[in-house]
């Protein structure tokens, strides 16, 4: 089966079982539609679903994005599990809306290179994904283990563009997992209860707007 076009963009699939290549092909076109007509992107955009290793993916979840660049996104799966069925139709759909926010960034404003820039892009991008899917129990963004106190850290290396992104995000160090989606998704979530912003628009905004607009500094 070739992958078939979406309004402004094509969707590959590269080793994917044959048994779930016809769902996982209607899924994504779906996702990356409403994604696109939420977030007015214009621009082509290709998404690659990759069969993968359990290595590569995010263990909890079974799946893995990235943006790259301003047009593609690319998705590794482990066929492999025992839940696969609800990777395929909540992880999927949950990871283009994720990814998607951030081509829209980089062709925007851009990720950026400060602490803060990380926190706000990946904050929108899961924001994004709540607001879409607002039953979804995303776990990258639940509540964690003293997260004021993560804060009060955060805040006085808000500005660094030298700091340990794999610590902050994926708990490699001595900081919980995630607490960077966590702090971001906060600041992002708080900035958009005080102000009227589309999706569109909060994707596009600078992270030093929407920190002020937080009013959390």
């Amino acid at each position: 089966m070739k992958s078939k076009k979406c309004e402004k963009g094509n969707v590959h699939l590269i080793g994917i079982p044959s048994k779930e290549r016809g769902v996982i092909l209607e899924l994504s076109i779906k996702a990356l539609d409403k994604a696109r007509q939420l977030l007015k992107y214009e621009k082509q955009v290709d998404v690659v679903i990759i069969e993968s290793q359990d290595f590569f993916v995010i263990p909890k979840l079974g799946i893995g994005g990235s943006a790259i660049g301003k047009s593609c996104i690319e998705v590794k799966i482990d066929f492999s599990r025992k839940d696969l069925r609800k990777i395929i139709e909540v992880e999927l759909p949950s990871t283009i809306y994720h990814e998607l926010a951030h081509l829209v960034r980089e062709d925007s404003v851009g990720y950026g290179n400060t602490l803060l820039d990380s926190f706000v892009s990946e904050g929108v991008s899961c924001f994004v994904e709540k607001s879409i899917l607002p039953n979804r129990k995303i776990p990258y963004i639940q509540k964690i283990k003293n997260e004021q106190k993560l804060w009060g850290k955060a805040k006085k290396l808000l500005g660094k563009t030298k700091y340990n992104y794999s610590e902050w995000f994926f708990g490699s160090g001595k900081l919980p997992n995630w607490t960077g989606y966590r702090l971001g998704y906060l600041i992002v979530e708080r900035f958009a209860k005080g102000n009227d912003v589309s999706l569109a628009e909060l994707s596009r905004l600078s992270s030093k707007a929407i920190l002020k607009g937080s009013k959390l500094l």
